[in-house]
């Protein structure tokens, strides 16, 4: 039982989508604590005049958890993140064909920003072909810090492998997970070139770059990343 655990965020960029659809089920990290100015409520798309950053104006406090960030409904992001996306994708070769996806990522109800954070991420893993099982960290009721929550949340899920991102190599105790019997990878995606708008090729984008101007080849490109993103952490010896 292969396992990821990481924040939802807002459209993510094609690694996360890769991650989801390698693993036997992938966890949304939602009661983890809200980071401002983080891929959270906010992430990149290309323009004419380079990448530009669409944020999602939110209403917090110092310490809230992720679930419990709601978004600032009073303005208009919702629309205007939409015509950004209309504006600047509008001749990409696949636009039409997800037209309406974007039009219900951005009509779903709720003032939740996890709700709707979630909610494009199932539609994107849809369109992407990816089944993956989706849950969330706060059904499991884990109330241990750092380490030994993580073992716990592993534990209860029923994982026997742990994929985290290569950034936790400076922090992750990995020998307390060996010890539960779970072995460790690192996910360390590159991400391929695609055909892209606007000149010179730019990675870590949103993933809809990738669908609106690959379109059906997503999935390609998809794996071509994935093919070597897996690095194994070895056992201690006995």
């Amino acid at each position: 039982m292969r396992v990821a655990i990481l924040q939802p965020m807002y459209i993510p960029w094609m690694g996360y989508f890769g991650l989801i659809g390698n693993v036997d089920v992938f966890v949304f990290l939602d009661d983890a604590q809200f980071e401002k100015q983080s891929w959270q409520n906010r992430n990149r798309i290309k323009t004419p005049s380079g990448p530009q950053w669409l944020t999602i104006p939110v209403h917090y406090s110092f310490g809230q958890h992720i679930r419990e960030v709601k978004v600032d409904s009073r303005g208009h992001w919702r629309k205007d993140h939409r015509k950004a996306f209309q504006f600047n994708y509008a001749k990409a070769s696949f636009f039409r064909e997800y037209q309406e996806l974007l039009e219900r990522m951005f009509d779903s109800p709720g003032d939740s920003l996890a709700g709707f954070t979630v909610h494009g991420i199932r539609l994107l893993c849809e369109a992407l072909g990816i089944r993956t099982p989706l849950r969330f960290s706060s059904e499991f009721g884990v109330r241990a810090s750092k380490t030994a929550r993580l073992c716990s949340l592993l534990k209860k899920i029923g994982a026997t492998e742990y994929v985290s991102g290569p950034a936790a190599k400076e922090y992750l105790d990995t020998a307390s997970l060996h010890r539960q019997g779970i072995k460790v990878y690192w996910w360390e995606y590159a991400v391929p070139e695609y055909p892209q708008l606007f000149g010179a090729f730019v990675s870590h984008l949103t993933v809809l770059d990738l669908l609106l101007n690959a379109g059906p080849e997503s999935g390609k490109y998809l794996s071509q990343g994935s093919s070597a993103a897996l690095v194994g952490d070895s056992f201690p010896s006995a």
